[in-house]
C-alpha cells in the first residue's frame, strides 16, 4: 500500500513541531536554571516547583547544554543526556555504524538487550585486556568494532532468512 503524500508531507511538518517545541522547553528549563543571565534557580527548587523530577530537568538541561555544545538535534542531545562521556561516546559510534540517530540507537538498543551501557562495558574490558590506556576514544573504537560485527551478523542472518524463505 502505497502511503500518500500528504501523509508524509504532515508527518514531517508535526515531527517538526515537536523538535521545536521540546528544543524550546529545554531551552526554558536551561534558562531558568543554568543561564548566566537567566534568574538561577536551582534544578531541585525548580524541578519541585513545576511538578517534574529533578533527574528530568537535569536532563533537559544537560541536553540543551550538549545540543548548543555539539550540534545535532534536541531529541539526540537528551537521549545522549546523562550519560557519561565514555557512553556517549559509545553512543554516537553505535549511531554512525547503523545508519540512524543517537536517540534511535538508545531506544532499540535498549530493546533488545544489546544497550549501549553494556556495549560500552564490553568494549572498555576488550581495551583492559588488551592493555592498552582506557580511553573515550579507545573504548569508542572498541564499540565499534563491536557493533560492526553485530551488523555483518544482523545482515548475514537477514539474507539466511531470505535464502530459506525463497527455497519454500
Amino acid at each position: 500500500m502505497k502511503i500518500p503524500q500528504s501523509v508524509i508531507e504532515q508527518d514531517r511538518q508535526l515531527d517538526g513541531v515537536a523538535e521545536h517545541s521540546t528544543e524550546e522547553l529545554a531551552r526554558h528549563r536551561w534558562h531558568q536554571t543554568l543561564d548566566p543571565d537567566g534568574p538561577g534557580y536551582s534544578i531541585t527548587a525548580y524541578a519541585a516547583a513545576v511538578g517534574k523530577g529533578e533527574a528530568t530537568i537535569r536532563r533537559y538541561v544537560n541536553g540543551f547544554v550538549s545540543m548548543l555544545t555539539n550540534g545535532g538535534t534536541i531529541t539526540d542531545a537528551l537521549a545522549t543526556a546523562n550519560m557519561s562521556g565514555r557512553k556517549r561516546a559509545v553512543a554516537e559510534t553505535l549511531a554512525d555504524v547503523d545508519g540512524v540517530s543517537a536517540a534511535v540507537v538508545v531506544k532499540r538498543r535498549n530493546n533488545t538487550g544489546r544497550s549501549v551501557a553494556n556495549i560500552a562495558e564490553q568494549a572498555e574490558e576488550r581495551v583492559e585486556r588488551s592493555g592498552q590506556p582506557v580511553t573515550d576514544e579507545a573504548v569508542a573504537a572498541e564499540a565499534r568494532a563491536i557493533a560492526e560485527r553485530q551488523k555483518q551478523t544482523r545482515e548475514m542472518e537477514a539474507r539466511n532468512e531470505s535464502n530459506r524463505k525463497s527455497k519454500s
